[in-house]
């Protein structure tokens, strides 16, 4: 009975040890590809359960045990830096002179300043300063060197560079102070003064006056008087003479300006009268004569008066026959003779003179300077059967002023 048993539980765990090792040797049936694996939601949270194989065997562990970024910026997988991941308000720390290059240039600095130093001058932000000192004065920077070609800086307060004998220095000078070369050749820079560039800088000024008498002041620009005027200027025209008049019409009125005059033209009768001299200027001129009258040619025919006499700014007055002359048109000049009617005996009119004119460059130029603008001459009356003359024109002075 023993042995029965015995023999039977022998056969129980062959029969086990068979299926366990056929069970070995058999294939897992209906195995599922990873590819069909239903997709996972990403990012992981860090709790999911990944398997692994440590020291040889199976296990699991949760994803966050792993350690390593699962995201950055939204995006997932190979985790590399991307143009626009960070803005300048999250970088931290501060830009050192080496961090910002330019070619050829060694950049140190002093204090919050930086120096751009380069072995020659044609680099951007850039000067040739490498022979240079970096000083400061009342928190001016300047790099002072041996040569015109180095850095120079400018403080319009009075503190700044100026140059001596090609050297430039930092160094105290004077409110309305330049260093310039206004010499009209090459030199070297000298101190000048705000009001001495007036020179190059100031626009001539002109001044002109047609009547009256008064006091003419040199203008100044930025403090600096003119240092030489240009006056052009002319005499009054006299008045045209009255047809069958013996009597002469009034004269032009001198006109003045200092030293200077010029006459005014005489005025008519009948006969022509004298135009103005003019004295003292570089250029002077005598004013022209006016047109005598004609007499009438017959008792049917009327006789036209003379023409007054132009000058330098326009014409003279003109006439008619039988009739009033006409003023005169221009600075200076004369009016017309009057005419007559239809008589034989008739006389017309002469034209009256033109006034003196005169230009004058002075460059000794004085403070003030008086001057008085002669007035036109009165035509005269008409006589017998004829008309009056017209009146000449008043003066004129022309000033114009200029710094170089």
């Amino acid at each position: 009975m023993r042995a029965v048993r015995f023999l039977a539980l022998a056969a129980l765990v062959i029969f086990v040890a068979s299926t366990a090792a056929l069970d070995a040797q058999s294939p897992v049936q209906n195995p599922t590809p990873i590819s069909s694996l239903p997709a996972a939601t990403v990012p992981l949270s860090g709790s999911e359960l990944v398997p692994l194989v440590q020291n040889g065997e199976t296990a699991q562990a949760p994803a966050s045990a792993f350690g390593s970024v699962l995201s950055v910026f939204g995006r997932v997988g190979s985790v590399i830096a991307a143009t626009g991941d960070y803005s300048f308000s999250q970088i931290s720390g501060t830009t050192t002179p080496s961090q910002i290059p330019i070619d050829g240039a060694t950049i140190t600095s002093s204090g919050s300043k930086i120096l751009v130093t380069t072995s020659t001058a044609n680099q951007l932000g850039a000067a040739k300063v490498d022979a240079a000192t970096l000083t400061s004065t009342n928190g001016v920077f300047a790099a002072v060197t041996s040569t015109l070609s180095q850095l120079g800086v400018v403080k319009p307060d009075g503190v700044g560079t100026k140059v001596s004998n090609g050297v430039l220095s930092l160094a105290s000078i004077a409110n309305d102070t330049v260093f310039a070369n206004v010499s009209g050749s090459t030199s070297t820079p000298s101190a000048t003064t705000g009001g001495a560039l007036s020179v190059a800088l100031c626009q001539p000024q002109i001044v002109s006056y047609s009547t009256g008498s008064g006091t003419f002041t040199t203008p100044t620009c930025n403090g600096v008087a003119a240092n030489n005027l240009t006056v052009r200027m002319v005499g009054a025209g006299g008045g045209g003479g009255g047809g069958n008049n013996g009597s002469a019409a009034t004269a032009g009125g001198n006109t003045t300006f200092g030293t200077l005059t010029a006459d005014g033209g005489g005025g008519s009768s009948t006969g022509a009268g004298a135009g103005g001299s003019a004295s003292n200027g570089d250029v002077n001129v005598s004013g022209g004569g006016g047109i005598a009258g004609p007499a009438s040619i017959n008792a049917t025919v009327g006789a036209p008066g003379g023409a007054g006499a132009a000058s330098p700014f326009g014409g003279g007055g003109a006439t008619a026959y039988n009739g009033v002359g006409s003023n005169a048109l221009a600075f200076g000049a004369g009016g017309g003779g009057g005419g007559c009617g239809s008589s034989a005996s008739d006389q017309a009119g002469a034209g009256g003179a033109a006034g003196g004119y005169l230009e004058k460059l002075i460059t000794s130029v004085t403070s003030t300077y008086s001057y008085g603008v002669g007035g036109g001459g009165s035509g005269a009356s008409g006589g017998s059967n004829c008309s009056a003359g017209g009146n000449g024109a008043g003066g004129l002075i022309i000033v114009i002023a200029r710094w170089q």
